[in-house]
This record gives structure tokens, sequence and C-alpha cells, in this order.
């Protein structure tokens, strides 16, 4: 994968639908400064050209000893928009990550250099995640 990829992923289903995910499973490649702004509306309507979308912006920084993930608040809403977000992470990187935050559940995969962050809830404020590079 490219360094600086941010990709949202979601839970596998056991059909195909429209139905919007709860949860955003976010897989980050971090290599220096890079966003991605996720778009969303019901997927069914033409009610995006009246502009009923959300948008959520998710940042990541990264330098020699730190990755901070921000992940800006969903702006806009569409008629089937999920009230409840959640959003987890993968972030995959060459060195050795732990999570700085307290309170967040996440986990490091030695072998996979993979750092795992459970699912953390969205409100009307950025979740902002720091992370130290040994």
């Amino acid at each position: 994968m490219k360094a600086g990829a941010i990709i949202p992923t979601q839970e596998v289903k056991s059909h195909i639908g429209t139905e919007t995910p709860e949860n955003i499973a976010w897989e980050v490649y971090p290599g220096g400064d890079s966003d991605f702004t996720l778009y969303e509306d019901d997927g069914e309507s033409y009610q995006y050209l009246e502009g009923k979308i959300a948008r959520t912006v998710i940042e990541c920084e990264e330098n020699n000893s730190k990755i901070k993930i921000t992940v800006q608040p969903r702006k806009g809403g569409y008629r089937t928009m999920p009230k409840v977000r959640t959003h987890s992470f993968k972030i995959f990187h060459s060195g050795k990550l732990s999570l700085e935050n307290k309170g967040v559940s996440w986990s490091f995969n030695k072998e996979e250099k993979l750092l795992t962050i459970d699912k953390i809830t969205e409100t009307n404020k950025k979740i902002v995640l720091t992370i130290n590079i040994e």
C-alpha cells in the first residue's frame, strides 16, 4: 500500500444493500501528512443532488517519533444516516507503535507491524489519537 493511504472499510455483511455502517474501520498507512474525506448519502435516492450528504474528514500527520490521527466531526446529514457512529483503526507501520490516549482499547501485533484501536464513539468533537513510534 502507498504511504499516506487512508482507506475506509466496513464489517463484512451477509447481504448486499445500501445500509450505512455504524462502524467505519479505517486502514491507515502513515507517510508524512495525508487526509481523506468520506462522502456518504442514503444510497437509494437522488437527494444527494440537493446536498443531503454527510462528510467525515480524517487527517494523518507523521514525523520521526509520532503519528497523529484526527477524525473531524461528521458534517451534514441524510435520511438514513446512523444516529451513532463508531470508528476503529488499523495502523500499519514499520516501527513499534503504542497509543498515548488513555481509556482507549488498543493492541500492537509485532509480527504484522499493526496497531489496532477498537471502536471509539463519535461525538460532536474531533477525535485525536496520538501514537508513539519506537
